[in-house]
């Protein structure tokens, strides 16, 4: 098939089109598919210079039309060469897609169709899903919690994890053959991140490396099994619900924000007396289902400023339980478990250029508990429980140390593929130097997996 991908009427950088490229390559990963450049007059000799391998041709409706589908790249400060009338004259928007300088592919004004998610209607809650193509509207509602559907920085399952095959397949698997689980929310999922460029990718890739240029016969497989705004528990809900068959070796998480924030509003006698984190949309889904409009809610006052009311203690304590619960359950499943508290754009004393416009990118009604988060990020950083000191990896605390000039995050929470790459060589440094020689050793010595539970 003849892809189109339609450039800004700018002479763009081959710096600007590096994720955008990727993100091309990675959707039509598995079909046949010829790419082209089409440009105005003006910019086509450089795009030629700085695009080798790919064809470039003089942007006309005529020439589109020959596209079974359509890029129209969209990057802030630029324009696209075509009007309205010629959009609605070229390709139908059946085959019309949006990129962003992330690479992220999008349906141009429609829905996503399954050909878009191929799981669109596998079950019952995706169908009656929302199927908006902007990423704030992938929440929908499941029984446990909920689920989040962004496939436009690559492929998800079912579930909308980030995971392109079946993972029920390593149920079995060879003895040589190591299975990892990561969990977290919005920053562990990889928000704004192409499939590759994922912690959890990164970690399997430098597994994998290290195991052949060491001569280990060990192969690692690292899933991801994070979602937007997960909080601890629910980590432990899909962990539960998607994994109980998967005998991991090792169990990482990526977490912190989204307890920790969710934590200083959530009603006091859930949090104090049985350590239960939610997020405001909880709240919001009770409020419409009793019919109770009229009624105050924790999070929020009358004025819809967010609340910060419970104790520093009792937040962290809460979170820590938790990271507790999710433990024991990993490890009386034959599993390893690690513990990342995850790093923020205020781990960084020393911000790049770019990260300094970032660090304010907040609204009037954040500001209670945005001023508050960085304390209790330290808090817990420095006094991280004993009986924790063996599973913790303080992303937070090593993000600080890093003094160079390089930008790590999209914005306030989320890395981008620099950062995700840091987090993933945390964990990597971590697993060969504890945890791999003993994995190995138990398997040279025959440990064999658990049975399969039925």
């Amino acid at each position: 098939m003849r892809v189109a991908l339609i450039l800004p009427a700018q002479e763009l950088t081959s710096e600007n089109l590096t994720l955008v490229l990727r993100g091309i390559e990675g959707r039509y990963a598995n079909r046949t598919a010829e790419l082209v450049l089409l440009c105005i007059p003006t910019t086509i000799e450089h795009y030629r210079r700085i695009v080798t391998g790919t064809t470039a041709e003089l942007l006309s409706p005529q020439t589109l039309q020959t596209c079974e589908e359509a890029l129209y790249l969209f990057l802030p400060g630029t324009r696209l060469p075509l009007t309205d009338n010629d959009l609605q004259a070229c390709l139908p928007l059946a085959w019309s897609y949006t990129i962003d300088a992330q690479g992220g592919i999008r349906p141009m004004g429609r829905q996503v169709s399954e050909k878009d998610d191929p799981h669109l209607n596998t079950h019952i809650f995706n169908y009656l899903a929302p199927s908006n193509p902007a990423h704030a509207q992938a929440y929908s509602f499941f029984p446990w919690s909920w689920l989040y559907r962004e496939p436009s920085w690559g492929p998800i399952n079912e579930f909308g994890h980030r995971i392109r095959e079946d993972f029920r397949q390593y149920a079995e698997r060879a003895p040589g053959h190591f299975l990892i689980g990561g969990f977290g929310g919005s920053a562990a999922f990889g928000w704004e991140c192409l499939a590759a460029d994922i912690w959890t990718a990164c970690l399997e890739r430098l597994l994998n490396e290290h195991c052949q240029n060491a001569g280990i016969p060990a192969t690692f497989t690292v899933l991801n099994f994070a979602s937007g705004g997960h909080t601890i528990l629910n980590e432990i809900f899909h962990y539960i619900l998607f994994c109980h068959r998967l005998s991991f070796d090792l169990v990482i998480t990526l977490d912190g924000t989204n307890d920790l924030w969710n934590g200083q509003m959530s009603d006091p006698y859930l949090l104090e007396r049985s350590e239960i984190t939610y997020q405001e949309t909880q709240e919001a889904w009770a409020k419409m289902l009793h019919g109770a409009q009229d009624r105050q809610t924790r999070y929020s006052t009358e004025t819809d400023i967010l609340r910060s009311t419970n104790p520093p203690g009792i937040n962290l304590r809460a979170y820590v339980t938790r990271i507790r619960q999710f433990r024991h359950l990993a490890e009386s499943n034959g599993a390893r478990f690690l513990w990342g508290l995850q790093p923020m754009l205020f781990s960084r004393p020393q911000m790049s250029p770019q990260e300094e416009l970032m660090k304010n990118n907040w609204g009037p009604r954040d500001e209670k508990p945005r001023t508050h988060l960085p304390k209790l990020f330290n808090l817990l950083s420095q006094n991280l429980p004993k009986d924790c000191a063996d599973i913790a990896i303080n992303h937070h605390e090593i993000f600080s140390r890093y003094s160079d000039n390089q930008t790590l995050f999209w914005d306030i929470v989320h890395p981008n593929p620099e950062g995700q790459s840091r987090i993933a060589s945390n964990y990597f440094e971590h697993i060969r130097d504890r945890i791999l020689p003993s994995l190995i050793e138990e398997r040279a010595y025959g440990r064999q997996l658990r049975p399969t539970p039925t």
